[in-house]
């Protein structure tokens, strides 16, 4: 499962999108791995792979201002996404 926020941090733990969405995939498929790609990977996010997250990953390419994080949003997302994805599609047989 993959889901998604600005930015990671230790308040994820308390409610944000990516917490709900690990507690519900998990419920259903405890197996299943919840992956994060987010903007920006802020501090305390240790306590979330006790959670049910079980990767983050950010996406921004390199330093970069606001604006260009902004501007470059869905091309960063999009290269992130497919790294993970070839990861994913090169270990398929640890997901059986």
């Amino acid at each position: 499962m993959f889901t998604g926020e600005g930015q990671v941090d230790f308040q994820t733990q308390y409610g944000k999108t990516p917490l709900g969405v690990a507690q519900t995939t998990k419920a259903v498929a405890p197996h299943a791995p919840v992956i994060v790609l987010t903007g920006n990977v802020g501090s305390g996010t240790d306590v979330l792979f006790s959670k049910g997250i079980d990767a983050i990953f950010p996406i921004e390419q390199g330093v970069t201002t606001l604006t260009e994080a902004l501007n470059d949003g869905a091309a960063n997302l999009t290269a992130t996404a497919e790294q993970v994805a070839r990861v994913i599609a090169q270990t398929r047989w640890l997901w059986h």
